[in-house]
């Protein structure tokens, strides 16, 4: 099965892809990039003074995000890049019922965790067309536990051969590879249930043809019912509002009917395509 939603490529970006460089940060993924966590937060604020950090001048920004307390080192000289990040979490009962869902037979009255703290820090840029880019930098978050244990992890990011001005088709961006058949899953909960597959270059809804013909043979049906009253009504006295509205009615039942038996049958008939990527 073929799938692929925004979250899951926020997730991958953060753990594969040096995300933090790009101003995803853990925990906060599904908030969108740095900019817009902070434009989010309460209490959003400039610190009083320059602070240096790696030798350049830097403005602090800082707010109280549904993320935890987040302050931001900008230096003006490199284009307002982001030199360190400093997001500080206090551990929720939010967070405790959250990881009650992975940890079956947990004491939910249990406090496990106190918070943890994610900082970034010895950032290095590059301008590239015209653009501060962060290539490197280092991770360190510290996770504190309610019996006083301090767990640290510490990644070094670097990234390198970035284009800021790519050639989007020599490189096959945006072309989908999946397996000719194969059944994609929408992320839209609208959807009702009907699946898809990828077939001749797009995607395409499996609808069962009986479901099809019931539909079509409902409408033709409504058609006939509207044609009939509406000759009826040319020859015979005005029909009164409470006439057309039992019409309108029936007509309705029809319909109604007709796509009840058409979610039951795609329902049952939903095609299955056997393995994945």
């Amino acid at each position: 099965m073929w799938s692929r939603d925004l979250e899951n490529y926020r997730r991958d970006l953060l753990r594969s892809w040096a995300g933090p460089l790009h101003g995803f940060l853990p925990n906060a993924i599904g908030s969108g990039v740095l900019p817009t966590i902070l434009r989010g937060g309460r209490n959003l604020r400039q610190r009083d003074g320059d602070e240096i950090i790696d030798g350049e001048p830097c403005r602090v920004l800082e707010a109280d995000t549904a993320h935890g307390h987040i302050a931001v080192w900008l230096a003006p000289n490199r284009k307002w890049a982001a030199l360190k990040i400093v997001l500080d979490r206090q551990y929720t009962q939010a967070d405790r019922r959250a990881d009650l869902a992975h940890e079956p037979g947990a004491d939910p009255r249990a406090r496990y965790y106190q918070g943890w703290t994610f900082v970034l820090d010895q950032v290095e840029t590059q301008e590239i067309g015209g653009f501060v880019i962060p290539m490197a930098a280092r991770t360190t978050i510290t996770s504190r536990s309610a019996k006083g244990q301090v767990v640290t992890v510490t990644q070094l990011l670097r990234q390198s051969d970035v284009d800021v001005q790519p050639d989007f088709a020599a490189r096959g961006a945006f072309v989908m590879d999946a397996p000719e058949g194969i059944e994609a899953v929408s992320a839209d909960p609208d959807t009702g249930g009907v699946s898809y597959r990828w077939l001749g270059g797009k995607i395409v809804p499996m609808i069962d043809e009986s479901a099809a013909a019931r539909i079509d043979h409902a409408v033709r049906e409504l058609n006939s019912r509207n044609a009939r009253a509406a000759e009826v009504d040319a020859t015979a006295p005005p029909t009164s509002a409470s006439s057309w509205t039992g019409i309108l009615v029936v007509g309705g039942i029809i319909i109604a009917g007709a796509l009840v038996v058409t979610l039951a049958v795609v329902l049952r008939r939903r095609p299955r395509v056997e393995g994945g990527l």
